[in-house]
């Protein structure tokens, strides 16, 4: 078997150290060609020039960053799109609207490729790399066998959502929850800061309700400096793509709207950080 990975970022990366410890055959491409070269020296893979030299492949990962790369790696200069083989199985891991993996999935189609689905995922850099994942499928279940065989080298569990987008749909919907909390604990430490009560009285007291554990874990991580699971910068992208899905849909975007605000407000301080540290940017006297 041999599989290939566009987007040698945190998560594409982790996956690639996943499979190649299954022996899988890797080919990997990166826009920034020295970030998947430096990847190769850690692991077993061979960089190619481009999406479109993964022709050999049997299945391709996708993890890039937003709907305006997905376009490109597949219909842009050399992208997927001008692959030879259509049988190839691509695999969309990026978090993207769903109504551009619909385009994208009815593209493909019409261009003779048939096999794309969407196969986002939840879990972060540790998970990928301990092939600890878990893995939402969507797409058409006529080679869905195929898909779950490759997808289970780096999942625990793998859920098959119906036909595209719904996988894509899911994926958003539990970051916009997961992505919420650290918004909603800062102006909480706001209210502390400007009254100057105690961050342990506060984390005493929310101990007794059923969301201290979560309050906690947050705190934890606005404060330390260690592995990034997930940045500052892509939260403010998710936000972006849940609120511009709302809104597609004519639903109301109020909340994602001002939760892409908070994010977007907060990079210039903190754009490559962990994203709970989004949390420090409106505190006078921040916890980092």
């Amino acid at each position: 078997m041999k599989a290939g990975i566009i987007g040698t970022g945190l998560m594409g990366s982790a996956l690639a150290k996943c499979l190649s410890s299954k022996g899988i055959d890797l080919l990997v491409y990166n826009r920034t060609r020295s970030k998947a070269e430096k990847l190769c020296q850690e692991v077993k893979c061979e960089v190619v020039d481009s999406p479109k030299d993964m022709d050999v492949a049997d299945y391709i990962v996708i993890f890039v960053f937003d709907d305006e790369a997905l376009d490109n790696v597949v219909f842009g200069n050399n992208g997927l799109a001008y692959m030879n083989n259509k049988e190839a199985f691509i695999l969309n891991s990026s978090t993207v609207t769903p109504q551009i993996s619909a385009i994208i999935n009815k593209r493909l189609s019409s261009l003779g490729f048939k096999h794309y689905y969407e196969a986002p995922v939840y879990g972060s850099v540790d998970e990928a790399s301990s092939c600890t994942l878990v893995s939402m499928i969507a797409g058409s279940q006529k080679d869905l066998d195929s898909v779950v065989q490759f997808v289970e080298n780096y999942s625990v569990e793998t859920i098959y959502v119906g036909e595209i987008p719904k996988a894509m749909a899911l994926k958003l919907s539990l970051n916009n929850i997961g992505l919420s909390l650290p918004p909603i604990i800062a102006e909480s430490l706001a209210i502390l800061e400007s009254y100057d009560i105690d961050l342990e009285k506060f984390l005493h007291v929310s101990e007794k309700l059923w969301f201290g554990r979560l309050v906690k874990r947050y705190i934890e991580r606005m404060k330390n400096t260690g592995k990034i699971r997930f940045t500052v910068k892509g939260a403010a992208k998710d936000y972006r793509l849940i609120s511009t899905t709302l809104s597609i849909n004519e639903y109301p975007s109020i909340l994602s709207s001002a939760l892409k605000n908070f994010y977007t407000s907060a990079i210039h301080r903190y754009g490559g950080a962990d994203y709970p540290k989004a949390a420090n940017w409106i505190l006078k006297k921040p916890l980092d």
